[in-house]
């Protein structure tokens, strides 16, 4: 089983930097973090965002978890839930991989805000603060919501429905994404579906995107 407790709010030394149960290097923002500890012992990684105090490793190199907090810049909620996911799961360093760079691409679509209805940015904005603090039902809710809100007006406008269908595909394409990121592969596949279905036809290279995600949910549930 993979776990860890994440303290990010732990004192540093006069040098900025700390390291329990192994050894470690902080080279300021922006720089690498040598880090070694042994499984069930304590690290420590010194980002330019902060520090993050790693207790109980258990089956995961150590060296992951200074990539994540490197790379994806995770909160505490976020990368707690990753562990969470990840417990009882084999190869539990390639899944934590796989699942932050499901968390990185979900964040950065939702973070685009590019819906022209107002309703649907709030709720995508919304959605992103529920994102960021680990509550992936609520993410969910919100972002069914906004795939309803623009399908909805997309009936009203009939011929001229292109970008409000485009929209509603793009929410269900972003929560087919969230559950990449629990690593339910099967409700990713109906999303992605949901999503290329939603596609006008003037937008086929779209479409194509939607079921090339699903494709990699269906070749995921199988690995």
């Amino acid at each position: 089983m993979a776990y860890a407790d994440i303290d990010t709010h732990a004192p540093r030394d006069r040098n900025g930097g700390t390291c329990h149960g192994g050894a470690g290097r902080d080279t300021g923002s922006g720089g690498s973090v040598n880090l070694h500890a042994a499984p069930g012992g304590v690290a420590v990684i010194q980002t330019g965002d902060g520090t993050f105090i790693i207790k109980n490793i258990q089956g995961i190199d150590p060296e992951v978890y200074g990539a994540l907090s490197k790379q994806y810049g995770g909160t505490e909620s976020a990368l707690k839930s990753f562990f969470k996911i990840l417990e009882q799961k084999e190869d539990p360093d390639s899944k934590l991989r796989e699942i932050a760079a499901s968390y990185k691409q979900l964040q950065a679509q939702l973070q685009r805000l590019l819906p022209e209805d107002p309703a649907v940015m709030g709720l995508k904005r919304d959605a992103s603060n529920a994102l960021e603090a680990a509550d992936f039902a609520r993410v969910e809710q919100l972002l069914n919501q906004a795939s309803e809100t623009d399908a909805e007006a997309a009936k009203q406008l009939q011929g001229t429905a292109t970008k409000p269908l485009l929209s509603a595909a793009t929410s269900k394409a972003e929560i087919g994404t969230l559950k990449m990121i629990q690593l339910a592969y099967r409700d990713a596949a109906t999303y992605f579906r949901q999503a290329a279905d939603l596609v006008p036809q003037g937008a086929p290279l779209t479409r194509a995107d939607h079921l090339n995600d699903l494709g990699t949910a269906l070749t995921s549930q199988h690995r």
